[in-house]
């Protein structure tokens, strides 16, 4: 019989076929015909299909969804590879499929090698991400998931290490304070979590969230929706 992570290769290489198809069929050029000077002549379906699967990926509910989201990002990434926002947005989804598999911690471990392999790509065209060293700190964080007990102390100090890092070239980034956040509103108070450290750096992240402009409509805007639930919590022990 195969095996639950075979299946998920599987279905994800299918996945990525049917999706490389439906993608060619709108695209001008194939991807290794692509140069830099007709990049520019497909800069609008490169936004339109974006926009079209970030929104896909916003609207995700379940790890098949995320599935689907993550491979049309993969598509797109080969169209455009000096982009960062496909790999990355990839990379995103699944560490969200990580983070919501909470018993079959081998495929939790599964999603995160694919996460990294996708994020690998966008700290290869660029490495001083505010937004990628956010995901990839969050990688880190769901790997702790996976085993504290073992992990804790390389892939605990890995993730500071990178909020540290993004915290240098972008304070005002939301994400970093709601990463922080989230780690410690689900973590238990033995290992280091609970209300009381969470609810001030949610605060930190809420007001964050208020200020932050986004560059574009592509760049990331996730976080806000569970710093605001986060907050609610916050407020309603303290009352």
């Amino acid at each position: 019989m195969l095996s639950c992570t075979r299946i998920f290769f599987l279905l994800s290489s299918l996945l990525l076929l049917v999706s490389q198809v439906c993608y060619a069929q709108d695209t001008p050029l194939p991807s290794n015909q692509l140069t830099k000077e007709s990049y520019t002549s497909i800069s609008t379906t490169y936004t339109s299909d974006m926009l079209r699967v970030i929104g896909q990926m916003d609207r995700a509910m379940t790890t098949q969804e995320l599935i689907n989201a993550a491979s049309q990002f993969e598509v797109i990434g080969q169209q455009a590879p000096t982009e960062w926002l496909p790999p990355y947005y990839a990379a995103y989804c699944y560490t969200v499929m990580a983070f919501m598999t909470k018993k079959d911690l081998t495929l939790k471990d599964t999603y995160l090698i694919s996460a990294q392999y996708h994020l690998d790509k966008a700290l290869r065209i660029d490495s001083n991400n505010v937004e990628v060293l956010v995901v990839q700190a969050y990688i880190y964080q769901m790997k702790v998931d996976v085993n504290p007990t073992n992990r804790l102390q390389e892939y605990g100090t890995l993730a500071l290490m990178s909020l540290e890092k993004a915290t240098t070239i972008n304070p005002n980034n939301p994400r970093i304070y709601y990463l922080q956040a989230q780690n410690l509103f689900f973590a238990p108070p033995y290992a280091g979590g609970g209300l009381d450290r969470a609810c001030p750096i949610a605060t930190i992240a809420a007001s964050k969230y208020e200020t932050y402009s986004s560059p574009s409509t592509l760049h990331p805007k996730w976080g806000e929706a569970m710093t605001n639930y986060m907050q609610r919590v916050c407020q309603s022990i303290s009352k």
